[in-house]
């Protein structure tokens, strides 16, 4: 599957038509059941990604604007959340590092940004070999990841999902 080009402010109408039909093909590929579980999710994208996933929270204050972080080692992936958020927006956090592994995204500088021991001891070992994360960055690659979140609540949480307001935005 190629990369997919997001859109943005003063973006074509064929650019957004792209992004949506990348996203409807990427979150049907997962094979999903109607309602599926978030451990349904979660084991259909490690599927995916051909390795074990691991999700956690961290807490501390050096994670600044990043809201979720995503890691691949030679063994597996780890994705962390910020301890200090809301329920709903960890859970969106989560899934918005889903959409980054679904979209086999490696162009995130993430790694020059955030301090070497951030993760401290979570149980991460082993060379880091990609790692995105979800923050304030607005890139074709974060709004692609975003849209994935979103589609995946939507398939978890049918009419359920809420909007930005949800996030106090």
């Amino acid at each position: 599957m190629e990369k997919s080009t997001a859109t943005g402010p003063g973006s074509s109408g064929q650019a957004s038509a792209d992004l949506a039909a990348t996203v409807r093909s990427v979150v049907d590929e997962l094979g999903l059941s109607p309602y599926p579980t978030w451990e349904e999710v979660q084991a259909r994208v490690s599927a995916r990604f051909g390795k074990p996933l691991h999700v956690a929270a961290l807490s501390g204050d050096e994670w600044a604007s990043v809201t979720g972080l995503f890691l691949e080692v030679e063994e597996g992936g780890y994705i962390f959340y910020r301890e200090s958020d809301s329920p709903i927006y960890q859970q969106h956090s989560v899934l918005h590092e889903f959409g980054h592994i679904l979209l086999d995204d490696d162009d995130c500088r993430i790694l020059d940004e955030l301090p070497r021991d951030l993760v401290g001891d979570s149980g991460v070992s082993g060379a880091i070999t990609r790692a995105a994360a979800r923050g304030l960055e607005v890139s074709a690659t974060e709004l692609a990841a975003e849209a994935i979140g979103y589609a995946l609540a939507e398939r978890l949480f049918g009419s359920q999902v809420l909007g930005e307001s949800a996030f106090g935005l």
